[in-house]
């Protein structure tokens, strides 16, 4: 799960997480592990928490104000759902398929933020390579933990 601000945001605007989770309609323990990015929610809680908060999907992700999340932003996200769907139905949950769509999403806004500059467009791409290795070492680790776990050193 993508780092995200709803904790910064939530408490500029003096609204605590029951309160939140009252108002659209989880558990206090839904905004505590999603704020932690332990936890991912749909894009109808998402969308709930930003038209409650009043701000876009995007500032919760991002942590800087901007435009209303958009018809472009809801295809866009809508995109990701469906790759990270497409590509991972066979492995893995569906709230897992969902970190990774967000995850897409965020990464593919941070992206078009630096779309101008051929230096942060670099950095970008080696940023995600190597983001991209340590997820598949993640993924070899637990893949074969008895290994690790039974050969300790």
């Amino acid at each position: 799960m993508p780092k995200n601000f709803l904790k910064q945001i939530r408490e500029r605007k003096n609204i605590s997480q029951v309160d939140l989770a009252n108002s659209i309609g989880v558990t206090k323990g839904h905004i505590s592990k999603f704020e932690k990015g332990t936890f991912s929610v749909s894009f109808k809680v998402l969308s709930r928490i930003a038209e409650t908060l009043e701000i876009s999907i995007e500032e919760i992700f991002s942590g800087q104000p901007t435009q209303n999340f958009d018809e472009n932003d809801r295809i866009l996200l809508e995109q990701c759902i469906e790759i990270a769907s497409n590509d991972f139905c066979d492995e893995l949950e569906k709230k897992d398929i969902l970190k990774i769509a967000t995850t897409m999403f965020s990464m593919i806004i941070q992206y078009r933020r630096n779309s101008e500059n051929l230096e942060s467009q670099q950095n970008f791409i080696k940023k995600t390579q190597d983001k991209m290795f340590e997820g598949f070492a993640s993924k070899s680790i637990l893949k074969n933990i008895s290994i690790f776990l039974n050969n300790s050193v």
